[in-house]
């Protein structure tokens, strides 16, 4: 059984939907600084697709807008909610509102020729 924490995320709305297939979910990625812009994030998540569609998996992330055209470039074709939190609320300020996506991507199929 998933238990979703109290904050809802994007996806929240999406669970439902989701709770009756496997779904990978992509919880956290991240490049240092010095290393952005090399491809690294790409193949993290592209080593991800393929070990979801092995099995035929749905994968599923909630991203930040930084991360938003990655994502999309990588192939989470589906955007399926928005969550806006001001985190100037939470915490030290000056964070501001940050607002992440909650996307899909299906599983591919291979086809053999």
């Amino acid at each position: 059984m998933i238990h979703l924490p109290q904050i809802e995320s994007p996806g929240v709305k999406v669970w439902g939907r989701l709770t009756s297939a496997v779904v990978s979910v992509l919880t956290l990625i991240g490049t240092h600084p010095k290393h952005e812009r090399r491809g690294a994030g790409t193949m993290l998540i592209r080593w991800g697709f393929a070990q979801a569609d092995k099995n035929q998996e749905r994968c599923y992330v909630d991203s930040s807008n930084v991360g938003y055209a990655l994502y999309k470039r990588c192939g989470f074709l589906e955007d399926v909610g928005k969550m806006s939190v001001d985190l100037d609320q939470y915490g030290p300020q000056g964070l501001g509102v940050q607002t992440w996506v909650a996307m899909l991507r299906e599983p591919q199929v291979k086809t053999s020729d």
